[in-house]
């Protein structure tokens, strides 16, 4: 008895913490000096950098619940923000909080770790005790925010708040709710009022603060911005487990920069100083790509709001940027919003580094996918272009050796984290892992294994190295659907495939066109397939678009791999000279697709979202 005990000692003294910090729509850039971000270059100072990651849907709630269970989207069937994978899969699904209360840790978290939305969380209760920790999974918000200080990650003026009335006992009190309908249903009309209303310029409505720079509700502190919250609590939460004996898994999900991007006013200013030098713009933020198909557009954030500034950008489609002018008060706001989220990550990372858990804690930093600010002449997520998809990925192992400042070019998926931080810090359990999830063991990576050159290497500014070609497994899968409110067939007809077109809302049978998109060393190769209710059609009829670009000079020194707009700039897919490239990576996109539903969690659906194998071994020469 004495001999297993101590032999789950040793197995426990082994075994890591782990703190998993999430950003929302953060591009991989985000280490470039433009933006300022001194805690998160800090970091990566002491991290593994993977320059080179990527996620694989470039919409939050999906690709949170992709990489949270280790599974593609496909897999799951979750593409837009109002399902989940609990409920196209059940209860069979473990997910990365999940396994590790599985095997004894403490799981605690708080913020949008799963999507947080105004469809409420998803999964449902950001699927309580499956994943958590009896009642370890904290919505902060509710107790900060419950006078209307805030409201997400909105900010409002406090309001009072009155005492409720003390009941007589006499009658029943009708419902709150139900009183306020019947004194609106009695309450006059006034004809002076409703003629003001009627007469009441267009521009002095009242107008719903929607996407952009939250401008006017900038202030001199902020204490009561959503990340702010969450940052106090934590860094409290991570005092409190690093000082009790068990083993801890804690997940903080922050809120920027999705929008609108939250700052306040000192950091908005700071952007704004002449000693610093502005955000650069895109080079070319006019132009979409040539031969760009309109499938590959999105305009889902067609509406900024710039609040005090008066105005709203509309966008009108390719071709029609947003103004230079706006597009520098847009970067601005965006600047300060990742400036503001990296003092909150600083906070927590300050708590860790006091702790005496400091270094037996993997810190993992990363984010849900990516945004275009201007690029390819859009301002969104829901592409499949390097700026949605690409995200930033740094791993601190600190009891490794070779740990610190190792940026490697190796090309890594947002699901390998689930089989990476399982090998990392509890390795003894790595064997417990399921089939189903589909990521890959990066750990050798972090622990100065081969693989992969580094960046900044060799006097380049850009990505040298990479290890891996075409034809081998160091590759990226992403996908992102398209949905029409009539039909892709009425839209193609209006000219209108770019628009409001990014199936937020829907089940995977109202999808109408899948884009797949497989990104190598040299290229990105994307597919846009027409949709069959559950899987796509890859004959040479459904075959709708397809888009090859070249990303050699990405890697090059005379090229910024950080600059978005400075590659992806001509679809050169009707080129005779790639023929057999692209019947190539036809096919390796193809195998990826069929091997990405091979095995799937318990539960989920059995039919393949490509169809019958033999659909994707349609050669070359049957698409356009």
């Amino acid at each position: 008895m004495r001999s297993i005990f101590l032999l789950a000692s040793a197995v426990c003294a082994e075994r890591k913490d782990v703190l998993l910090l999430l950003a929302d729509d953060l591009r991989a850039d985000v280490l470039q000096p433009a933006w300022r971000t001194p805690h998160l270059g800090k970091l990566a100072t002491q991290s593994t950098v993977f320059a080179s990651a990527y996620a694989q849907i470039a919409v939050c709630c999906p690709s949170r619940n992709s990489f949270l269970t280790g599974a593609y989207a496909d897999a799951v069937r979750v593409y837009g923000k109002s399902t989940s994978f609990r409920d196209t899969c059940g209860a069979g699904v473990v997910t990365l909080p999940g396994f590790f209360k599985s095997i004894g840790y403490t799981v605690r978290g708080g913020g949008k770790v799963f999507h947080v939305g105004r469809h409420g969380p998803r999964p449902p209760n950001h699927d309580g005790a499956l994943s958590w920790s009896p009642g370890a999974y904290h919505e902060w918000w509710k107790d900060v925010c419950r006078h209307n200080l805030c409201v997400g990650d909105r900010l409002r003026s406090p309001k009072k708040v009155r005492p409720p009335k003390a009941s007589s006992g006499k009658r029943k009190q009708r419902p709150q709710s139900a009183r306020r309908a019947i004194a609106r249903k009695q309450r006059p009309k006034s004809a002076k009022s409703a003629i003001a209303r009627k007469q009441r310029p267009q521009s002095a409505k009242r107008e719903r603060p929607d996407y952009g720079v939250a401008d006017r509700r900038l202030v001199e502190a902020g204490d009561n911005f959503f990340d702010a919250g969450l940052a106090r609590f934590g860094a409290n939460l991570v005092g409190e487990v690093a000082a009790a004996p068990e083993r801890f898994f804690v997940a903080l999900g922050f809120r920027q920069p999705h929008l609108p991007w939250m700052a306040t006013r000192p950091l908005w200013d700071s952007y704004n100083a002449t000693d610093r030098p502005p955000i650069a713009a895109p080079r070319r933020t006019y132009q979409v790509p040539r031969g760009m198909p309109d499938l590959a557009y999105s305009d889902s954030n067609a509406n900024f709001n710039f609040g005090s500034y008066g105005h709203h950008y509309q966008n009108a489609g390719p071709g029609h940027p947003m103004p230079r002018a706006d597009a520098a008060v847009a970067r601005r706001g965006a600047a300060a919003a990742i400036t503001h989220l990296d003092g909150c990550i600083g906070e927590v990372l300050a708590a860790l580094d006091a702790s005496p858990r400091a270094n037996t804690t993997l810190v993992v930093f990363t984010s849900d996918h990516g945004y275009h600010y201007g690029e390819q002449g859009s301002w969104s997520k829901h592409t499949l272009f390097e700026a949605a998809t690409r995200v930033p990925f740094l791993v601190r192992a600190p009891w490794l050796e070779t740990h610190a400042s190792r940026p490697v070019a190796t090309i890594v998926e947002l699901i390998d984290l689930y089989r990476t931080i399982v090998t990392l810090v509890a390795p003894d359990a790595v064997g417990r892992v399921a089939d189903a999830v589909r990521g890959r063991d990066r750990s050798r990576l972090v622990g100065g294994g081969g693989g992969g050159g580094l960046v900044g290497g060799g006097g380049c500014g850009g990505l040298v190295g990479g290890g891996g070609g075409d034809d081998g497994d160091d590759d990226a899968l992403s996908a992102y659907p398209r949905c029409y409110e009539k039909g892709y067939a009425d839209a193609a007809a209006r000219g209108q495939l770019w628009s409001k077109s990014d199936c937020g809302e829907v089940v995977p049978a109202d999808i109408d066109v899948m884009g797949y998109s497989l990104r190598t060393r040299d290229w990105r190769y994307t597919l846009w397939l027409r949709w069959a209710g559950d899987h796509a059609d890859w004959s040479e009829k459904g075959t709708l678009a397809v888009e090859l670009y070249d990303l050699r000079r990405s890697g090059s020194c005379d090229a910024d791999f950080d600059d978005f707009d400075d590659f992806e700039r001509e679809n050169v897919a009707d080129a005779h000279a790639h023929v057999a490239l692209r019947a190539r990576l036809r096919a390796r996109l193809a195998g990826r697709v069929a091997d990405s539903v091979a095995r799937r969690w318990p539960g989920c659906s059995t039919t393949k979202p490509g169809g019958k194998r033999s659909q994707h071994g349609g050669t070359e020469g049957s698409g356009p």
